[in-house]
C-alpha cells in the first residue's frame, strides 16, 4: 500500500464524502480546534518482481 495526502480541493471533496458516509467526522473535527485533520488517499503498492 501506498499513501498521500490530499490537498486542496481533492482533499475538501474526499473530507465532505467521509462526513457524508460518517457524519460523526464532524465531532472529530470540532475537537481538533485549530488543527487540521488530514485526509490520505491510498493506492495500491506497484507489483515487484522476483
Amino acid at each position: 500500500m501506498e499513501a498521500d495526502e490530499a490537498d486542496g480541493q481533492e482533499g475538501e471533496r474526499l473530507w465532505a464524502l467521509d462526513v457524508s458516509a460518517c457524519p460523526a467526522r464532524n465531532h472529530c473535527a470540532r475537537r481538533a480546534g485549530e488543527r487540521r485533520i488530514s485526509v490520505k488517499v491510498l493506492r495500491p503498492a506497484p507489483a515487484t518482481t522476483a
